[in-house]
This record gives structure tokens, sequence and C-alpha cells, in this order.
């Protein structure tokens, strides 16, 4: 690839981080994609596409942007707790908790992220595992209110 399309890549995708952070999904959603026309692995490219996809509500578009996403390196809390969410869409409830271990393995004090792991896990009948999670996610909720900023 040539520096300058790949300057291209670049500027494209920060271009589609400033629409995605004011909410304008639909433009993001074109510039990541001219992002990737640039450089087609670019992962955090694929990340933020999907991302964008899911505000739109297109779920399985923005499934297969995270999987992609992560088969060309981006794999952090981020990834897996929005692929989870979007499970738990689908009711692949089993898969689900997959994504919501892999963020919790990375930030383990996240109420969020075990709170809906609980839900999941409640879908699937397993309550005393959900009640687990439940706790955790009610103790670090707690933690977090006991901060002073």
């Amino acid at each position: 690839m040539t520096e300058k399309i790949a300057e291209l890549a670049v500027d494209y995708y920060d271009k589609g981080t400033n629409l995605l952070t004011n909410d304008k999904y639909q433009e993001a959603l074109e510039a990541f994609s001219l992002a990737i026309k640039y450089q087609n692995d670019y992962g955090r490219a694929y990340y933020s596409k999907g991302v964008a996809l899911q505000k739109l509500g297109k779920y399985q578009e923005a499934l297969q942007a995270y999987d992609l996403a992560i088969k060309y390196g981006v794999s952090d809390a981020y990834i897996h707790f929005n692929r989870a969410q979007i499970l738990d869409c689908f009711e692949r409830y089993e898969e689900a908790l997959i994504d919501y271990d892999l963020s919790i393995a990375e930030y383990p004090d996240t109420a969020i992220t075990h709170r809906e792991k609980g839900n999941a896990l409640r879908e699937l009948g397993k309550y005393q595992e959900a009640l687990q999670a439940y706790d955790l996610a009610i103790l670090y909720a707690d933690d977090d209110n006991n901060h002073e900023d």
C-alpha cells in the first residue's frame, strides 16, 4: 500500500470518528467504509463502523463489522461488550456470555458488564449464576458511587 493511500485511510477514519462523536452515524458509516476501501485490513475502522451500524440499528451488519475488526487485530473490552449486546438481541445468550467474559477479563470492575451478563444468564435459566453477576454489578456500581471526583 502506498503512503498516500494509507494516509487517506487514516484521514477517513479520523473524519468518521469525529462524525461518530457528534452522533452523525450515517455519515460516520460512510467515512469508515471509505477508510476500509483504502485499507481493507484496518481493524479500528471496522470496529468504528460496527459502532455506527449498531447505533443505526443494523445489528447483523454491526456484528459482521466487529468480527472483521477482531480478525484484523482489534480485541478489547469494548468490542466484546458491543458484540455481546448484539448477540443478546438475537437471543444468542451462550455466545454473548463468551464476549461478556472477555470484556470482564480486561475490565473486571465494570458494573454494566456484570449486569448484562446477569441478564443473559437469567435468560438461560442460570439463576444462581445470574445472582452472582448481579451482586458483582451492585458491588462495582456502589464502588463507582463512593468515589469523589
